[in-house]
């Protein structure tokens, strides 16, 4: 899910693939009671929970960069999906995973804590801030791209999928207003991520991939929209890769993002070089015109003399 916005939909879901058991107080006047209902929707069947994996990349963070440091740092919508690696994936060795047919006997899955329920599904969210006022631009776009190539699609590639769902929402364009700027893709960044994705699909599944439209609201100016373009860059990444049949690897994502690291850097460098020298012009222009400080005050002593 690359929409600007937490998969929270997806994510409750995919949690419904362990049971759990909802607890609601009930406060009478002369009783206080407590109802339990147990929920469990699974897909196929109990190992369900160990053959789905979903990551969001997504806006996270408070309403602007001045308030960064505060403890509410989840005001953007929906103000969920704190960047967070479950341990089925980062560290399956030590997720309580009980038997099948312990589960259908004894319901063990019912009596685990919030924190092992909560890391039992494959589930990784990359929660991206606000880029800080003195950032080099280019930047918040390698943070995403990078965020892909070291946390999610190493990950996707082991977890060896069957087919890959995607949930296209162009809502992080960097012209689009809704993400208040967060993410900040362009039209290359939706093109590139899903490249990426399907050379995990031909490397996996034999190129089974679905995409579903989300948001986008960038829409004036028709086909030469934001929205448009980044559509049209998502279709043709999907049908490009479908021909070429080319495979993830995992050793090419590191080259390239040093050498996009590069490259920005070596962009901003030549920025300052041009701003700078357009500084020393109008320093020299302004000498040259009025002369320095201290002949301009003396010439304005001997003035006042005469």
């Amino acid at each position: 899910d690359f929409d600007v916005h937490h998969g929270n939909g997806t994510e409750e879901i995919i949690r419904q693939l362990v049971p759990t058991v909802e607890k609601a107080a009930v406060r009478m006047p002369f009783a206080v009671g407590e109802f339990a209902t147990p929920k469990y929707r699974p897909w196929l069947d109990e190992s369900d929970v160990n053959n789905v994996f979903f990551a969001s990349t997504h806006g996270y963070g408070p309403r602007g960069i001045e308030f960064a440091d505060t403890p509410a740092a989840g005001w953007f919508y929906p103000a969920s999906g704190k960047t967070h690696v479950a341990d089925a994936i980062a560290n399956p060795s030590i997720v309580e995973s009980p038997s099948t047919s312990e589960f259908i006997l004894s319901q063990s899955w019912t009596r685990l804590g919030e924190d092992a329920r909560a890391n039992c599904c494959k589930i990784i969210n990359c929660g991206l801030g606000l880029p800080r006022p003195d950032a080099v631009s280019g930047m918040q776009r390698l943070e995403v791209r990078d965020t892909y190539r070291q946390k999610i699609l190493p990950r996707l590639r082991e977890f060896d999928p069957d087919i890959i769902f995607i949930s296209a929402g162009f809502d992080a364009h960097k012209r689009d207003t809704m993400n208040f700027g967060y993410v900040g893709m362009v039209e290359d960044d939706y093109e590139w991520v899903t490249e990426q994705l399907v050379r995990i699909a031909n490397t996996c599944c034999n190129g089974r991939i679905v995409s579903v439209l989300e948001g986008g609201y960038k829409i004036h100016g028709g086909i030469v929209s934001p929205f448009a373009r980044s559509v049209a860059s998502h279709v043709r990444a999907l049908a490009d890769g479908g021909r070429s049949r080319e495979l993830y690897d995992s050793d090419s994502g590191k080259w390239e993002s040093q050498f996009e690291r590069h490259i920005v850097e070596e962009r901003e460098r030549k920025r300052q070089q041009k701003i700078d020298k357009l500084r020393q012009a109008a320093e020299q222009q302004r000498q040259s015109l009025f002369g320095s400080g201290e002949d301009g005050a003396g010439e304005g002593h001997s003035t006042r003399k005469r």
